[in-house]
């Protein structure tokens, strides 16, 4: 068998927890979620299947020929073909190898006179900004099925900001509505009513970041990139980077 260039892994939710971390910082490491399997998928001209065999023992390994047909390892026919993706690397998986500070807190100026004020309009919440150890001890009392189309990310502070999925997940913390890029608190409307482009403007904003207006007045971005799928392994590593 040509064991060729590129080698992929496909691996279960639990051996993805175990064996993840001994490659996560080869160069070209990128990741496919696909069916509640990980796949992961690198490059090494170098390697022998030998080696292969023995570090990876156990595991679901093939070689991918350059029509993405998969080779399991000691066999030369091909068996399946790679997963089509999306694949992202692993920084775009897991932005939390050093959990980023979130940009400070900030107040509107005068000049635009904004403010949160109560509102009896019933909106639904699509953003949740709880602890991260909150948002791990829920996982472990749910299926897998109830992470899916969910997105999170992670501050040095232990605050997670969670979106996606049909409902927010029962986890004490603060629920925000958001429309237009604009997150309000549950049960508050911003005064004066003006378009989100202005307000984006007379704060200062970037039309790609979500715009936070926290209950005690001030506001904070959330950056358009950098939100991870929502996993088990993913928040495990969550942990570790942020508390050690």
């Amino acid at each position: 068998m040509n064991p060729g260039i590129r080698w992929t892994l496909k691996l279960t939710e639990q051996e993805a927890r175990f064996h993840l971390p001994r490659i996560r910082h080869h160069a070209d490491l990128q990741l496919c979620l696909q069916d509640k399997r990980y796949w992961v998928l690198w490059t090494d001209p170098d390697a022998q299947t030998e080696q292969l065999r023995l570090r990876w023992r156990g595991l679901a390994l093939f070689a991918v020929d350059p029509e993405d047909r998969l080779i399991p390892l000691d066999h030369n026919l091909p068996h399946g073909k790679l997963p089509q993706g999306p694949w992202r690397t692993l920084e775009e998986w897991l932005p939390l190898e050093s959990c980023a500070a979130l940009p400070a807190p900030r107040v509107a100026p005068e000049s635009c006179s904004l403010r949160l004020q109560r509102s009896v309009h019933i909106r639904e919440a699509t953003l949740l900004c709880c602890s991260l150890a909150e948002w791990a001890r829920w996982l472990r009392h749910v299926p897998t099925a109830m992470l899916e189309g969910r997105e999170f990310r992670v501050s040095q502070e232990g605050e997670l900001w969670l979106r996606g999925g049909q409902r927010l997940p029962a986890i004490q913390g603060q629920r925000y509505s958001v429309e237009q890029g604009l997150a309000l608190p549950l049960g508050f409307t911003v005064e004066p009513r003006l378009p989100a482009s202005l307000i984006r403007r007379a704060c200062g904003t970037s039309s790609s970041d979500l715009l936070v207006f926290h209950p005690e007045g001030y506001f904070i971005e959330l950056s358009g990139e950098g939100w991870s799928p929502s996993s088990r392994i993913l928040t495990a590593w969550a942990v570790e980077q942020c508390h050690g």
